[in-house]
């Protein structure tokens, strides 16, 4: 990543930062992606715009907005006003936004997100386009059958599809570590003939190295690839979840590891003034507050929206 790689990652995990605390605001069960922007921003900024997102749900709104969903359209998957994309019916990070190709999480269960990106990489390799779909998945949805099932036919057919694990460590209250019987997701992936490695998942330059390359990999006929990035959330499994089955040593070792703060540490070496890094904090927050205010001045959601019949706005 050059330096103008990395400010424009960095800027877009403080959006990311900014959009999961708005929602925390309005509903704390909400299920955060705070503390695992690295590994969002640096995945999904890999791919080009005509390549298939179907990522997981925490997190998942910036995507929307990296592919250049207007700030206002993604703050509205959560906020009960008119023109909300979701009409009050939907959990807002299961809204995707199919107008700029983010899948949405429309079966509101784990797992079946990685059949739907590998059948459009599929679609992609039959029709000869060089275009890449992208799964995402947290720790838990590792031990379903759809992960196995579709990382054995994505191999097997060889499609140009990338699968990258949000390994945040606990699936609800249970730790990874806990489940598995070999020592990485990676190397679980790996046994089915494809590429797979572990990285720091909260280096946005690490994970985005590693996504592109195995983006490059599958836009090149290579087939599938699977990247682990360790990462570690901020709140409990939704943000009033008191997450009483960590330790705070645990806890407050990763706050150390905060991914926004080691951008900033990287971005100082490479010469960036810490002026100019405030001055995009400031210019990111400004941002969010008139995209919250533009949507805080339209008239709430009724009852009768919800008796409306057409198919919601980008779901």
């Amino acid at each position: 990543m050059n330096v103008e790689d990395l400010q424009a990652a960095h800027r877009a995990m403080l959006v990311s930062r900014g959009i999961e605390r708005y929602c925390v605001e309005k509903t704390p069960h909400w299920y955060a992606g705070l503390g695992e922007e690295a590994t969002v921003v640096g995945t999904f900024m890999s791919l080009t715009r005509e390549d298939f997102a179907s990522p997981h749900y925490r997190g998942s709104l910036v995507i929307g907005w990296l592919r250049g969903r207007p700030l206002a359209d993604v703050l509205a998957c959560v906020n009960q006003r008119q023109g909300s994309p979701t009409l009050g019916r939907l959990y807002g990070s299961f809204a995707g936004a199919l107008d700029y190709g983010v899948m949405p999480y429309v079966t509101m269960v784990l797992g079946p997100n990685l059949a739907v990106a590998a059948g459009a990489a599929l679609a992609f390799q039959r029709r000869g386009e060089s275009r890449v779909a992208l799964a995402s998945m947290g720790d838990g949805t590792t031990g379903t059958g759809d992960f196995h099932e579709t990382l054995n036919m994505a191999a097997s057919m060889r499609v140009p599809c990338v699968f990258v694990c949000q390994n945040n460590q606990f699936s609800i209250s249970t730790s990874t570590r806990s489940m598995l019987a070999c020592e990485t997701i990676a190397d679980w992936a790996s046994r089915y003939g494809m590429p797979a490695e572990r990285i720091d998942g909260n280096d946005v330059e690490a994970v985005h190295g590693a996504v592109s390359a195995a983006v490059a990999r599958a836009r090149a006929g290579g087939g599938p690839s699977f990247v682990e990035a360790l990462t570690y959330r901020h709140t409990g499994h939704f943000a009033a979840d008191p997450a009483v089955y960590r330790s705070a040593e645990e806890h407050a070792t990763w706050m150390e590891r905060d991914p926004i703060a080691r951008a900033e540490a990287r971005l100082r070496e490479l010469g960036v003034a810490d002026e100019a890094l405030a001055r995009v904090r400031e210019q990111v927050a400004e941002e969010l507050r008139g995209a919250a205010e533009e949507l805080d001045a339209r008239p709430p959601l009724t009852a009768a929206d919800l008796e409306r019949e057409e198919a919601p706005v980008h779901v």
